[in-house]
């Protein structure tokens, strides 16, 4: 089964390979949708199989169109459902940042894929900061105290304790390594 539409139609008729297959690529991340804001494995088992529930009818229904990837659809379900259970038991809701506030006026087409594009970023971002991790200490200093903190380099040799002049050309050849490793 390659693609979303070839999944879509083994899913609507039932095949266990399909459901297999979707357990198997989207459970995880589903599911930390839950384990990560206060709820058991049993809660995340309950709302995955409710979302894939929901999945399934919805791709019953003619003209129904998932414009994201199946295992962020779901994440988005599951998410949904689990701080709706939250609000109706009374229960607060987990703090989130402004940017997952933000998304609860948005239509759900909408935010599934400004969560795919979060999803992404956030990979990205951990990715360059492996990167960074392999740059060595010095190197890992320097540059997030002159891209994170955005400190200029004189101000970076004095909370160091280096030179002007051996901030500006570390700086350089950091960058210079950080770009090799993520082979930009």
């Amino acid at each position: 089964m390659t693609g979303n539409t070839n999944l879509f139609e083994a899913l609507k008729t039932g095949d266990p390979a399909a459901f297999s297959q979707v357990y198997k690529t989207c459970y995880r991340s589903a599911a930390s949708a839950v384990l990560n804001n206060g709820g058991t494995a049993s809660d995340a088992e309950d709302l995955f199989q409710e979302a894939l529930f929901v999945l399934v009818k919805n791709l019953q229904k003619p003209g129904f169109e998932i414009k994201a990837q199946v295992g962020t659809w779901l994440y988005s379900v599951v998410r949904n459902l689990w701080y709706k259970r939250l609000r109706d038991s009374g229960k607060e809701l987990p703090v989130e940042d402004e940017k997952m506030k933000a998304l609860a006026d948005v239509p759900e087409e909408n935010a599934i894929e400004i969560m795919e594009n979060l999803r992404e970023r956030e990979a990205k971002y951990a990715h360059v900061i492996r990167a960074i991790e392999q740059t060595g200490e010095e190197c890992r200093e320097v540059i997030l105290q002159a891209y994170y903190n955005e400190m200029p380099d004189d101000k970076i040799a004095e909370k160091l304790g280096y030179s002007y002049a051996f901030v500006r050309v570390k700086r350089h050849r950091c960058m210079g390594k950080l770009r090799e490793i993520l082979g930009i």
